[in-house]
């Protein structure tokens, strides 16, 4: 028997059949939406809603600018084949060549852009996160500070 690192053995060319996945009947599939939980949760979202939103936004321009390469590539791949098909009468090499370049460097610019959009929306959203549960925690601990002695002593 031969051993195929590290998911397969295998027996003179007979693939091992794959191990079977025990189920029980008994367990849950799925975990039904509890929706008293997601308006706790979304409750203690609210104070911070102007992060969130600002992050979202962000990142809806992100993305908008992200999706824009295959645009670039459509403009230069389109420049290329006009210029070389002679459908550019009176454009130099030269000239041809500088459009091309330009459109890359639009194109960079608006790479680079995207990516420092990224970043601050990576950053709003942590800061989000991490306001809320420094929230949580000082309400927990609050809550922990006006329990009883007799509380702790159980």
């Amino acid at each position: 028997m031969k051993r195929i690192w590290p998911f397969r053995s295998r027996q003179d060319g007979v693939k091992a059949a794959a191990p079977e996945v025990q189920v029980e009947d008994d367990e849950q599939r799925y975990k039904p939406i509890e929706w008293p939980l997601i308006k706790r949760v979304l409750r203690d979202l609210l104070p911070y809603k102007g992060l969130y939103g600002a992050g979202l936004g962000l990142g809806v321009v992100m993305l908008i600018l992200d999706m824009q390469s295959p645009r670039f590539m459509q403009f230069v791949i389109d420049h290329v084949s006009a210029y070389a098909s002679g459908r550019l009468p009176g454009m130099s090499e030269r000239s041809a060549c500088w459009k091309v370049v330009k459109i890359v460097a639009i194109w960079a610019v608006v790479a680079a852009v995207a990516r420092v959009l990224e970043r601050y929306v990576i950053l709003l959203m942590t800061l989000a996160g991490e306001r809320v549960q420094f929230s949580l925690r000082r309400r927990l601990f609050a809550h922990l500070q006006r329990l009883s002695m007799s509380y702790y002593d159980k």
